[in-house]
């Protein structure tokens, strides 16, 4: 359905699915960045054909133009509005999700990226599709995707590896010969915490009274007089030495023992 933009309108919607839709604008390359998510949820009274997650997510993949006009390729990926830190163009940082351990999150994609198939996962993690363009489908379990643009899908991501940082990806699918295609990847860092409890408590000091910086370094330290060996193997005949906080390790004079 379609509706004018040039007055305000006011209209009432009636879903006959459940599951994640979107609304995108209608202007020619409008929608990549005019679009959103639509959430269905079950009749009151009745519940999922799966075990309810324990908590809902949704994700929007997205194209980044930076230039006007109808342009050919995107300048980057983008997942909730984030190019992520391998671009150069993500003022607000990464999207960053935290999870539990042991629980179960729905993610509820939405491929909004212009003419582009789109690769989809998480590290170390699998994916079970339970939905697809508003429609429950078979549990599919898989340990990557592939959405297609306009297409919306529904994974239960299940949080069961060691509490640790993970990376949600997400890249490009081309199969065509000599074709341009934005060939980047854009990820979201996911949290994932433990949930500590009497049997497996995880004492955390809340009261900090002093903050340090710390930072851990490789320098190349020059000989004196220019007397480097011949086995020197540092640039610029330098040699090697680590350092935290610009103080390197020295060889005591004095045996202690």
């Amino acid at each position: 359905m379609s509706y004018p933009t040039r007055k305000e309108f006011s209209t009432k919607v009636t879903f006959s699915v459940e599951g994640t839709l979107w609304w995108h604008a209608h202007n020619n390359w409008g929608r990549a960045t005019v679009h959103g998510a639509i959430i269905v949820y079950p009749k009151f009274g009745t519940t999922y054909p799966f075990p309810p997650p324990h908590v809902e997510v949704p994700i929007i993949l997205e194209s980044l133009f930076t230039q006007g006009g109808d342009p050919n390729v995107s300048d980057a990926l983008t997942i909730n509005g984030q190019p992520s830190d391998l671009y150069p163009c993500s003022p607000l940082g990464t999207f960053k999700l935290r999870v539990d351990q042991g629980k179960t999150y729905l993610l509820r994609l939405v491929n909004a990226a212009m003419n582009t198939i789109l690769f989809f996962s998480v590290a170390k993690h699998k994916l079970t599709v339970v939905g697809i363009d508003g429609s429950y489908t078979k549990a599919l379990t898989k340990e990557f995707v592939t959405i297609s643009p306009g297409q919306t899908m529904d994974a239960l991501l299940e949080a069961k590896q060691k509490p640790s940082q993970y990376y949600m990806a997400t890249r490009a699918y081309s199969t065509g010969f000599n074709v341009l295609f934005d060939n980047t990847t854009t990820t979201v860092i996911v949290h994932l915490r433990s949930l500590a409890n009497e049997e497996h408590p995880i004492d955390i000091p809340l009261d900090i009274q002093t903050q340090m910086i710390l930072t851990l370094s490789v320098n190349a330290f020059p000989y004196p007089h220019g007397n480097a060996p011949s086995s020197c193997q540092g640039p610029n005949v330098t040699r090697l030495a680590a350092s935290m906080n610009n103080i390197s390790f020295i060889t005591p004079s004095i045996d202690i023992l």
